[in-house]
């Protein structure tokens, strides 16, 4: 079985350079017709049956991108919710204490009333799990996962072959990569690319 992680197109929020994770944008007109001009580029490999984040951003994305195709919403594959920094841009927080000591920790510790590293990791690494299983026990041999870019550097900076940290897993929006999983754990190698930078061993 084939893999592919994409994230979402763009939406108003991320024109905007701010920390959306709950807030519940859909997709903006230019993330729209960015996303159609790559679908007519050919890039997105064919999937039986998607896994799709519950916010309406990556729904959109889902169906644009593969109309017809069956999905399953799976709330864990939803972004961390950032708190008191929720939908707010980095102008906006950047002389907040709390926001630099936060930055500082490099994700390593919970926005203010956010959901921490931990449970993030532990929300999604169980979303994973969900998925795979799934898609196994249907007897798919390919699967699309629509979520975002945090979603996929936490999942990725830990399960993912070559191993990268976070940062190094960035995908831009309505871009991602594509696995193949092992079928004793949560191990993905990484087969290609898609329409994003090439990650380097």
């Amino acid at each position: 079985m084939n893999i592919a992680f994409l994230r979402h197109g763009k939406t108003q929020g991320n024109l905007e350079h701010r920390y959306v994770g709950s807030t519940d944008y859909p997709l903006c007109g230019e993330g729209v017709e960015e996303l159609r001009a790559l679908l007519g580029k050919g890039i997105y490999p064919d999937a039986e049956h998607l896994y799709v984040s519950p916010l309406l951003r990556c729904r959109e994305t889902g169906s644009l991108l593969y109309p017809g195709v069956p999905s399953t919403l799976l709330d864990g594959l939803r972004e961390q919710h950032y708190g008191e920094f929720e939908n707010k841009s980095y102008s906006e927080l950047k002389h907040d204490p709390a926001f630099r000591a936060w930055i500082d920790a490099e994700g390593g510790q919970p926005p203010p009333g956010g959901e921490s590293p931990e449970a993030f990791a532990e929300r999604t690494g169980a979303a994973l799990d969900w998925l795979l299983r799934d898609a196994r026990e249907k007897g798919y041999g390919s699967i699309a996962v629509v979520t975002h870019g945090g979603v996929m550097m936490s999942l990725f900076s830990r399960y993912a072959r070559p191993v990268r940290d976070f940062y190094g897993w960035q995908a831009g929006n309505g871009r991602g990569f594509l696995f193949k999983p092992t079928a004793a754990d949560r191990t993905l190698t990484l087969l290609k690319t898609i329409d994003c930078e090439e990650v380097v061993l």
